[in-house]
């Protein structure tokens, strides 16, 4: 990559919100929402943060300059964000440090903004001479991704309790189908061959299922008092319970059932839930499936044949995701 990407993009933003002549209040509570997730890169190797290079790497792979990719970056890093804001505020999570004060109503305020910010930006792919041949198409990936995915997570939020299939559909439809945007858009911008478009969309999909399931197993460990609610709530779509109530005998998976819908008031039901999901092996069923993924995401890239060096950066980024 040529210089920081996390620079250009900040430079970028900054420089927007300042010449929009909205209120300076809101300016610094758009800014505040990005620090949490948006980082220097020499200050944390989290997948959050890492995950701002994808548009620009597969631009490289397939050909081009990574600089061309930074309004795609933006526009998907803003989403990115006001994505996590509204799911914070739709799964009632803890909130962020910086609106626990302000409340969901300002989380949702600045969702907006940054929604607003992400279509300036990407209106901005018009104006290049080196992104305006492909923004039109980018445009509209943008759009009917995001109907995908905001169809995902509102089946999500309105099933109580989803079966394996439906995890997998569901999982597809929010974090597969994000980073399959960056990834196929960011090589869209050197290339329009739909099978090399497709085959940075495979892996980008492959990168998003394994955030989910490593998100997934963040919430194998046991919550504090304080956090049980929540906990519960996510405990009861994660891969482990699903796969559980999908393998148990019978008379298991009523107790499990049982387990569920008390832990939100109850540490015991939380550790027999937590016994239970163990013995259905849901443990190993992860490591499997993270392995099965990472393959079909390394199949992906090798059928792009791309620019060896950012070929082989974006492998890291999908191997790093397996390791524990």
């Amino acid at each position: 990559m040529l210089g920081d990407p996390f620079d250009r993009v900040r430079l970028k933003l900054t420089s927007y919100w300042e010449s929009s002549g909205t209120w300076p209040g809101f300016i610094q509570a758009l800014c505040r929402s990005l620090s949490p997730e948006f980082p220097r890169s020499d200050e944390t190797s989290s997948t959050a943060s890492r995950s701002v290079i994808l548009p620009g790497l597969c631009c490289q792979a397939a050909g081009g300059n990574p600089i061309w990719a930074d309004d795609v970056t933006a526009a998907w890093y803003l989403l990115y964000i006001a994505n996590h804001l509204m799911d914070s505020v739709e799964d009632q999570d803890e909130p962020d440090a910086w609106w626990a004060n302000s409340g969901p109503g300002a989380a949702l305020g600045v969702a907006t903004g940054l929604f607003f910010s992400a279509t300036h930006v990407l209106n901005g792919l018009q104006d290049s001479p080196f992104t305006r041949h492909a923004a039109a198409s980018i445009i509209e990936d943008f759009s009917q991704s995001f109907m995908h995915m905001a169809g995902g997570q509102y089946r999500d939020l309105t099933h109580p309790q989803l079966t394996l299939d439906q995890y997998w559909e569901v999982s597809t439809a929010k974090s597969g189908v994000f980073f399959a945007l960056a990834c196929r858009c960011g090589a869209r911008l050197a290339s329009d061959d739909p099978q090399l478009l497709a085959a940075y969309g495979s892996f980008g999909q492959q990168v998003g299922t394994l955030v989910q399931i490593r998100d997934d197993l963040q919430d194998l460990q046991p919550p504090q008092d304080a956090e049980l609610p929540v906990w519960g709530r996510k405990m009861s779509h994660s891969l482990a319970t699903v796969y559980a109530l999908e393998v148990l005998p019978h008379e298991q998976r009523e107790r499990l059932l049982k387990y569920l819908a008390v832990v939100p008031f109850d540490l015991q039901a939380v550790e027999n839930a937590l016994g239970l999901i163990d013995q259905s092996g849901a443990g190993l069923y992860f490591l499997v499936e993270m392995e099965r993924h990472r393959n079909l995401g390394l199949a992906a890239l090798e059928r792009t044949s791309g620019q060896p060096l950012a070929i082989e950066t974006l492998a890291s980024f999908l191997n790093d995701l397996c390791k524990k």
